[in-house]
C-alpha cells in the first residue's frame, strides 16, 4: 500500500462491495517506509489502514476500521478502533503497539451492537469489544487506507498488506 507525499489515498484501492460481511481480517507490516513525523500535534491524529462500511455512499456512518498512527517517543506504531457509529466518531478505546517491521494482524468482527476488535503480532495481541448504535448491514463496502486526519502525507509512504480477507 502507497501513499505519495502531499496526498491521503493509498495505492491500490481496495474498495470491493460484499454480501452480508461480518468478518475482516488483516495481516501487515508496518516498517521503516511508514515512518513519518508531521513535528506537530497532527502526529497524534490516526490514519486509516482500512475497514467495512455499511453505508454505501460515505464511510462517515456505519463504518469500522483501524487506525493508526507513528509514534515518534515510542519509536512504534499504534493501532487502535476505529468507527463511525452514526455521526459520532469513537477511537482510541485501546492502543497496541508494534515495532516496526513486526508482523501485525487485525481482526474485526461486526454483531449487532458490538464490534470485536484483535490486534496481534508475534507472542502479543489484545482484544476487545466496543458497542455501537448500529447494525451491520445486507451489504458492505471495503474501505481502503487513508493517510491522515487533517495533513496529508508529509513524504512517501508504504506499508505491506500481506493479507486480506473478508466474510
Amino acid at each position: 500500500m502507497k501513499v505519495k507525499k502531499g496526498k491521503h489515498v493509498f495505492k491500490p484501492l481496495r474498495t470491493r462491495l460484499y454480501v452480508n460481511p461480518r468478518t475482516l481480517f488483516i495481516g501487515a507490516i508496518f516498517g521503516q517506509e511508514a515512518v513519518y513525523d508531521h513535528n506537530t500535534p497532527d502526529q497524534q491524529d490516526w490514519n486509516k489502514g482500512g475497514g467495512l462500511s455499511f453505508n454505501l455512499f460515505t464511510n462517515h456512518r456505519r463504518s469500522a476500521m483501524y487506525g493508526w498512527r507513528w509514534n515518534p517517543k515510542t519509536t512504534r506504531f499504534e493501532f487502535t478502533d476505529y468507527i463511525h457509529d452514526g455521526r459520532q466518531i469513537v477511537k482510541e478505546t485501546q492502543i497496541f503497539s508494534v515495532h516496526p517491521g513486526e508482523p501485525l494482524s487485525v481482526f474485526i468482527y461486526f454483531k449487532k451492537g458490538l464490534i470485536f476488535y484483535k490486534f496481534r503480532s508475534n507472542d502479543r495481541s489484545l482484544s476487545y469489544f466496543v458497542p455501537v448504535k448500529f447494525k451491520p448491514g445486507f451489504l458492505g463496502r471495503r474501505i481502503g487506507a487513508w493517510f491522515g486526519g487533517n495533513l496529508p502525507a508529509p513524504r512517501n509512504l508504504e506499508f505491506t498488506e500481506y493479507q486480506n480477507q473478508i466474510q
